[in-house]
Parts: structure tokens; C-alpha cells; sequence
């Protein structure tokens, strides 16, 4: 059951040569389910494939029996609002429109968590300081336990480089009270030397129960078999070798100088090879500029 606030990856839920994270990301499933709450953190570079990888475990068997939250969070402002984090997460529970002061699982303490789930006033700031914080992360536990009574639960939080702190402060808190409790925590943050190892960060990683995954290019068969899933048939070694080198074998790359080949209908043989070779070039250099 995927509850899902985020767009889709353009390349589906497909991975590949992501075997090995995708089997560590379902062994902390399994373990969750058993009752061995953990976070897995994913960072790696923009391109790497993140966001591919964590819609491929959750909709993939690796979640299987649990409820799957999962967000995004926005870059459309320099500072994120206040909880935008959590908001992102569990909105898609419908706890984010005008009516979630009658939500069924808003009841006794949670209903204080309508400081972080309701929907944010023009100033953009619903958080009150001082103790009502504490008050606010009560609620959000007591709604977080209601939800694993039911079914084990994965909060899945895309871009978590981006997160505002008292979401972060709010998974460290939940995280530090999640003993016996059927709950994974996964994010991803981009590993471009953002966000600093300050604030809440160094707590997330050093949780006991925290599983590291640095995702870097992967074996260069793999974008191979990236170019026959988007062309749908088989590819010339030599073409996948050419998009792979020019590429970095960086699969978001590849991803978009393949789909870019194959609407210009390129063929993936030996001159095609050298076509994407000239458009690789340029895509990037055009990036570059962008940058």
C-alpha cells in the first residue's frame, strides 16, 4: 500500500544495477517488519538515481505488507517552510486539506500534530516555539504509532537535503522512541557535499539501526541494459558502450540522452554510436552553461 506525493521517475520504477541496494533496502524491510525499526540513508549525486531507487522499493515486493508514505521535498522556495517535510509525507493521508481536523486518526493527543499537518497560513510559519514543539512531535508519534498498529510502516522522503529542520528534528525524535516499533525511515539527499554535517544530520547517521547507501555509477553493462528498456529491443554492444562513456554512466544522463536518440530515431547500432557521441557532447556542454 503506497501512498505517494511525488511524481514518478521518467525511466518508471525500473532500475539498473541496482541489485545490491535494492536487496538492502528489503532486508531493512523485513527487519522493520519483525520489529527492528532503522533509517537507511541514500545519497549519491544528482543523476545517480535516487529517486528511481526508492520508487523501485516502494512499489517494488521489497515493501510488500507495509504502508508506504512517500514524499518529496520542494526546492520551489530558498528556506522550506516549517514541518513541509512531514507535510509532504503524510499528506497523502489527506491530513493536508481543510477537512483534516475531522480526520479519523487526528483524535485525543494527535489532533495537536494539525500544527504541522494542516495547511500553512500566508506567513508561511504554523510552527509556535518554546515547548509547543515537544507537543507537535507528541502528536506526530502518537499518529506514527496508530498508523504501525495497523500495518508496518516505510516513510520514504525523496530530495531530504532540501528538508526543513523540524521535520528532520521530528524523524530523529520519532527514531529515538521507535524501539519494538515495524517502521523504516529512508532518505535520500544528494551527496554533493550538501547538506554540512551539522544540525540534525550527524544524529540521523549515527542512530544504532542506520544503514549508509552511497550510490555511484554503476557497472557499465548496466546502462546497456538501460538503452534496451528505453528502445525496447536489443542495442549494438558498441552503441551502449558509446552512451555509457560519454554519459559518465550516470544513469539520469543516459536516461535523457536515450530518450532524446530514440525520438530523433536514431538507431542503437555502431552510427548511432556516433551520433550519440555528438549529442552527448552537446547536452552536456548545454548543461554546463545552465549551471
Amino acid at each position: 500500500m503506497v501512498f505517494s506525493q511525488s511524481a514518478p521517475d521518467s525511466t518508471g520504477h525500473a532500475t539498473f544495477g541496482r541489485t545490491g541496494e535494492i536487496s538492502t533496502l528489503s532486508a531493512r524491510a523485513r527487519a522493520a517488519c519483525a520489529g527492528r525499526a532503522g533509517i537507511v540513508v541514500v545519497s549519491g549525486p544528482t543523476g545517480m538515481g535516487k529517486s528511481s531507487l526508492l520508487e523501485a522499493f516502494s512499489l517494488g515486493p521489497g515493501a510488500n505488507g507495509m504502508t508506504v508514505l512517500r514524499g518529496k521535498c520542494a526546492e520551489n522556495k530558498p528556506t522550506a517552510p516549517p514541518y513541509s517535510g512531514v507535510r509532504a509525507l503524510y499528506g497523502a493521508l489527506g491530513t493536508a486539506d481543510g477537512g483534516a481536523a475531522a480526520h479519523p486518526l487526528l483524535r485525543g493527543i494527535a489532533r495537536h500534530a494539525m500544527t504541522a499537518l494542516g495547511p500553512v497560513p500566508p506567513d508561511g510559519s504554523p510552527f509556535v516555539a518554546g515547548s509547543a514543539s515537544y507537543r507537535v512531535f507528541q502528536a506526530l508519534h502518537r499518529l506514527t504509532v496508530d498508523l504501525v498498529t495497523h500495518r508496518p510502516l516505510a516513510l520514504v522522503l525523496d530530495d531530504a537535503h532540501l528538508c526543513d529542520e523540524h521535520s528532520l528534528r521530528w524523524i530523529e525524535f520519532l527514531l529515538r522512541r521507535a524501539d519494538g516499533l515495524p517502521l523504516l525511515v529512508v532518505l535520500a539527499r544528494r551527496g554533493e557535499g550538501e547538506p554540512a554535517d551539522n544540525g540534525v544530520w550527524p544524529y540521523l547517521t549515527a542512530h544504532p539501526e542506520c544503514t549508509s547507501l552511497v550510490l555511484g555509477p554503476p557497472a557499465a553493462d548496466a546502462i546497456g541494459e538501460l538503452a534496451r528498456h528505453v528502445y525496447g529491443g536489443p542495442v549494438d554492444p558498441s552503441f551502449a558502450e558509446r552512451v555509457a562513456d560519454v554519459c559518465g554512466r550516470v544513469p539520469g544522463r543516459a536516461a535523457r540522452l536515450l530518450h532524446a536518440l530514440r525520438s530523433e530515431g536514431t538507431r542503437p547500432d555502431a552510427d548511432g554510436g556516433r551520433r550519440a557521441l555528438d549529442l552527448g557532447t552537446s547536452m552536456i556542454a548545454s548543461s554546463v552553461r545552465e549551471l
